[in-house]
């Protein structure tokens, strides 16, 4: 199924060189899957030769990881050897990027589409791949297209089935993000307004959200200079 042109999430547990989940948001722009050789949880894990081929030939040009581990320095290496950049956001499962990650993620994504596509992966492939997934296109896809509300696509329900966003939390800070009002939840969700970046309002766990740094790793042939990342928030 598409909406606007994007391929809505399909959950599935096909497998392909150790990437399951794979699948084309925008084909040659935005891929997203699961973490490479996946097991069911977030954990330690490598990029392996065959795994490095298998992007370069998908025309994959940067990986945007919002696992809770990065890859070690080895496994990025290999990566940058097949000029394929890489930028980690520590993220724990269930939780979110932050409204100034979502957008730091969203430029870097449109940026690389000088060079080829970005592949978006979690640990399974949905809530935290998802969110940064609909962020990107609710701030850069969706106001190139006609008649698109996307006030309206940007409700926990349309989220959650057209990009596969989990918790209202990563919902509030989509529409932070994307400069949208906040969306009110009910009582005892563990949730209350705050401040966002874009000078509204979000809604945010009233414990630590466990957000980490982006760490971009360095291929010579691509520029990211533009692209602001001293104020990403933790």
């Amino acid at each position: 199924m598409t909406i606007h042109g994007l391929n809505t999430y399909q959950s599935h547990l096909t497998t392909d060189r150790g990437f399951r989940n794979f699948q084309w948001v925008l084909p040659g722009v935005l891929a997203r899957s699961a973490q490479p050789n996946y097991s069911g949880k977030d954990e330690s894990h490598d990029i392996s030769f065959l795994q490095a081929d298998f992007l370069k030939k998908k025309g994959i040009s940067c990986v945007i990881s919002s696992n809770q581990y990065e890859l070690p320095d080895h496994s990025k290496t290999l990566l940058a050897t097949y000029g394929i950049a890489y930028y980690h956001f520590r993220i724990e499962d269930y939780h979110a990027a932050s409204p100034q990650q979502l957008k730091t993620a969203a430029d870097i994504i449109e940026a690389n589409r000088r060079r080829g596509a970005t592949l978006v992966h979690c640990g399974f492939g949905e809530g935290r791949t998802g969110t940064i997934v609909a962020a990107w296109a609710m701030m850069k896809h969706m106001p190139t297209q006609a008649g698109v509300n996307i006030n309206t696509m940007c409700t926990p329900s349309s989220l959650k089935d057209n990009f596969g966003v989990e918790t209202p939390h990563q919902t509030a800070n989509i529409r932070a993000a994307a400069n949208l009002p906040a969306t009110p939840y009910p009582p005892g969700l563990g949730f209350q307004a705050v401040a966002s970046a874009s000078g509204g309002s979000a809604q945010s766990f009233s414990g630590p959200g466990g957000i980490g740094m982006p760490n971009a790793a360095s291929v010579p042939s691509i520029n990211f200079s533009s692209i602001k990342t001293d104020d990403i928030e933790w």
